[in-house]
C-alpha cells in the first residue's frame, strides 16, 4: 500500500509545479524511468493515479501510484504550458475536469 506521505510528496510537486524524475513498475511488471510534470491525483477504481506530462515519451500518463517506486521532484519547477496541462489532458480524453483535480494542480 501507498503511504500518505507519499501522496502528500506528490501532491505538494503538483502544487509547486516540480519537475520530478520517476521510477515506475508497469502493470506487466516492466520498470521504466521518466522525467515527468505531475499534474494531478485522482482515485479511480480504489487506486491513486497520478496524471503526468512525461517529458520522456512527450504525452501525457497515468501511473498508479503504488506502483511508482521512486518520486523525487527536482528544484526545477515548471510553467503550465499549452497542450501540456491537466485541463488539456482532460479535453483530450473527452471528458470534463473533477473539482478535485484542478483544486490539486493550482500553486499554493
Amino acid at each position: 500500500a501507498l503511504a500518505v506521505a507519499d501522496l502528500a510528496t506528490m501532491r505538494r510537486a503538483i502544487r509547486e509545479r516540480r519537475v520530478t524524475e520517476i521510477d515506475y513498475l508497469s502493470l506487466s511488471d516492466e520498470p521504466s524511468q521518466r522525467l515527468a510534470r505531475p499534474l494531478g491525483l485522482t482515485v479511480f477504481d480504489h487506486a491513486w493515479l497520478l496524471t503526468i506530462w512525461c517529458e520522456t515519451a512527450a504525452g501525457f500518463r497515468h501511473l498508479r501510484a503504488d506502483r511508482i517506486r521512486r518520486f523525487h521532484p527536482l528544484p526545477d519547477r515548471f510553467r503550465p504550458e499549452s497542450g501540456k496541462r491537466l485541463s488539456d489532458c482532460h479535453h483530450r480524453e473527452g471528458r470534463r475536469p473533477f473539482p478535485q483535480d484542478l483544486s490539486v494542480g493550482k500553486p499554493a
